[in-house]
């Protein structure tokens, strides 16, 4: 199996770990704009990983890297991915990508039926949330029968609160304002809902490590499952989980105009304010190895419950933090997937229908990813 990885950021790093240690990974073809980045990759293994700099606006270009390539994984930013799946489609290859963007996703479903005539997956929204949360939620739906109502939290945290807003830097800034102010889809008394991200906050405990927690709506973490399981639950939430404090430091800085598109001039040229601000979170913000991915998802239906649980440390061995291992290793499989033709079907894939989740679930938790159910009394 060949694989072709776009993007050589962290995410990338755990995604060509697992490839790498995974049966039947011949060659992995790694491209980035980035030259140092693709210099960090190729230490991984200098034998089955080849790097090349690549711009993602190049789509001639594209076109001759996919040739011997039978899956593409990219972690691009969501703008990139439309097109590059298109034409990795339009060629015969299997598509994995990193997106929760639902005007984006939309677009992707339209390339439905040129998947299934080409027989190729096609997967815009696989990861952690969006992806496991839907793949989880599967799992929960078939051991509560009559369900109703499903809620959902996750959150990657610093082990170490080393700036003002207490986030780790996990993944570009630009994707992290996106879930900010994008709409959040949701389903309320089976009603198709799309509402502001930061609308609302509450208090959340994982205990006995995470007693002080907030949790607010963020747009893209469970991708279309409302609009997939609108015949099946009356409701679906999700809320990303934060240490208390970063809600109202980034909804302040968001009224305030700072992430928005109004064009200002310094030095005689002109910049959008968010792309001041993304400048100035980038070199703000660090990224630690050191943190936690929380997860938690409560079904509810005719007075029962049932909880998922998801408490993941970084990994001190491997060297991967525990957003990379949530993030790279279900994308890795799934690619895997598509290639041995083990999901069954082509076209476009619904992770919460079209993956069996039960086998999915234990081939993660033989890579240390492990949830845990439970029936709580609420």
């Amino acid at each position: 199996m060949n694989f072709l990885v776009l993007g050589a950021g962290a995410i990338s790093h755990a995604i060509v770990h697992d490839l790498l240690h995974s049966a039947g990974v011949e060659n992995v073809f790694i491209c980035d704009i980035a030259e140092d980045k693709l210099e960090t990759m190729e230490a991984c293994d200098s034998e089955r990983i080849h790097t090349m700099v690549f711009n993602a606006n190049d789509i001639h270009t594209f076109e001759t890297l996919l040739n011997g390539i039978d899956c593409v994984i990219s972690t691009l930013p969501v703008e990139h991915n439309y097109r590059l799946a298109k034409k990795t489609i339009t060629l015969g290859c299997h598509f994995i990508g990193m997106n929760g963007n639902i005007r984006i996703l939309k677009k992707h479903m339209q390339l439905h039926e040129l998947a299934v005539d080409k027989g190729c997956c096609l997967i815009p929204d696989a990861g952690l949330a969006p992806g496991l949360t839907s793949i989880v939620s599967a799992e929960m739906l078939s051991r509560l029968d009559n369900a109703t109502e499903l809620h959902i939290l996750c959150g990657s945290l610093p082990l170490r609160r080393d700036n003002p807003l207490c986030h780790n830097k996990v993944y570009s800034v630009h994707t992290l304002l996106e879930q900010y102010i994008e709409q959040c889809l949701s389903l309320h008394d089976g009603q198709i809902l799309y509402t502001p991200a930061l609308a609302d906050v509450e208090a959340v405990h994982f205990p006995p490590s995470f007693p002080d927690l907030e949790a607010f709506p963020t747009s893209g973490g469970i991708a279309a499952m409302p609009l997939t399981l609108k015949d099946h639950l009356q409701g679906i939430s999700f809320k990303t989980l934060h240490y208390p404090g970063h809600h109202h430091m980034m909804k302040t800085l968001i009224e305030l105009g700072f992430a928005d598109d109004t064009l200002v001039q310094l030095g005689g040229k002109s910049f959008s304010r968010r792309s001041l601000f993304e400048t100035l979170l980038e070199s703000s913000l660090a990224a630690t190895f050191e943190d936690v991915v929380l997860f938690r998802a409560l079904l509810k239906g005719n007075g029962r419950f049932l909880q998922a649980e998801l408490q993941k440390f970084y990994d001190i061995e491997s060297g991967l933090s525990a957003f990379m291992i949530c993030c790279g290793f279900p994308v890795s499989l799934l690619a895997q997937m598509c290639v041995k033709g083990e999901i069954g079907k082509s076209g476009y894939i619904y992770q919460e229908r079209d993956i069996h989740p039960g086998e999915f679930l234990g081939r993660l938790a033989e890579k240390g990813i492990r949830f845990h159910f439970s029936s709580p009394q609420v």
